[in-house]
């Protein structure tokens, strides 16, 4: 029997440059399972990494629609955040802070 080994990811964030490496094996699609990290650069909000190597810009946009009551993602600053976008030259991927609406009966 052949043991099972795992490749071994290397990951950073081009915004903080925090370094980070873990093990595991790609999905069926052929996709590796992202790594996530609270970035400083972007107020310590839940941001991926990606592969070092590539090349590639991350951006936190900030909410431009009206809060309410919602419960919301905010940085450390306060600021209100509804996404963060990983543009490579391959494509792009959104990281989506979707609101917790509130009600009272």
């Amino acid at each position: 029997m052949t043991p099972k080994i795992d490749t071994v990811y290397q990951w950073t964030c081009p915004r903080c440059h925090q370094e980070d490496a873990s093990s595991g094996r790609r999905l069926e699609s052929g996709e590796v399972v992202s790594r996530f990290h609270r970035c400083p650069a972007l107020g310590l909000m839940l941001t991926p990494m990606i592969p070092v190597g590539t090349k590639a810009k991350i951006t936190a946009h900030e909410r431009d629609d009206y809060v309410g009551k919602d419960i919301i993602q905010t940085d450390a600053s306060g600021r209100p955040i509804m996404s963060i976008t990983v543009e490579r030259e391959t494509g792009m991927d959104t990281v989506v802070f979707a609101p917790t609406a509130t009600a009272r009966a």
